[in-house]
Parts: structure tokens; sequence; C-alpha cells
């Protein structure tokens, strides 16, 4: 596994998706991988990102508090398997010294990760790999 941050988030108004890159963490010269996120995924780490607070939670919030009140911690995220130009992503949450894993997608990872300031990892096969534009 290989951390990973921000790039750079790219709004495109009137499409259906945004772009989001992620690069290797601590690199000179980073590898990265470009993922298409919606637009609301999009919307909330523009928001995570400018440290704005909506008035009332928004999802990503409302789990973070669930976990917290559950007693658990979210641990990391990792981004580890690409099916076509589909990225699937896993939660690692620990609650009581356990630890257990949730499926998620990657821009709901990244968005925890980034509001509760945790790492996220992609794994080397995907940072390795070929991508469509290659």
């Amino acid at each position: 596994m290989i951390e990973v941050r921000l790039r750079k988030l790219v709004m495109v108004d009137n499409d259906p998706r945004q772009i989001l890159v992620l690069e290797e963490a601590n690199k000179e010269i980073p590898r990265h991988i470009t993922l298409a996120i919606g637009p609301i995924e999009a919307a909330e780490i523009c928001r995570i990102l400018e440290q704005s607070t909506p008035p009332r939670p928004l999802t990503h919030q409302l789990l973070t508090r669930v976990v917290a009140q559950l007693g658990g911690k979210i641990e990391k995220a990792v981004i580890n398997h690409r099916d076509g130009s589909t990225y699937f992503a896993e939660l690692h949450l620990s609650r009581n010294g356990e630890m257990t894993s949730v499926d998620c997608r990657p821009s709901d990872a990244l968005a925890l990760c980034l509001r509760l300031d945790v790492p996220l990892y992609v794994s080397s096969e995907i940072l390795n790999a070929p991508t469509e534009d290659d």
C-alpha cells in the first residue's frame, strides 16, 4: 500500500463527472491516479478543503459522528481494486481493539480521510497499472 494525497480536484460545470487526481505522498516525482467522481462528492470535498461547515451535518459528517458515538474510529482508507474505469475502496475502522473494513467509494474514502486527517492508501498494483489513457 502506498499513501496518497489529493493533488487536485477539477470541477466542471454542467458535467456529471468531476475529476480527482491523487498522487503519492512524500515523493519527489510522484505517480498518480485520476478518478471521475460525482458532483455531490466533489462539492463535499471542496467544503472540507475550504473548511466550510454547513449549518446541519451532511452525510460524511453524520458518518463520522455515528462511528464515534458507537466507540469506533476510522483509521485509514485503501483504494484496493479497479475494474475498468471504476475504482473500489475500503474504510478500515477500529473499535475496542478490533479492526474491520467496510466497502466504500474512493470519493467517500477521500472525503472522510480529509475530514478526519487520516491516511488514504492505494494498492501498488493500481499505481503500477497502466490507465485507460496510456
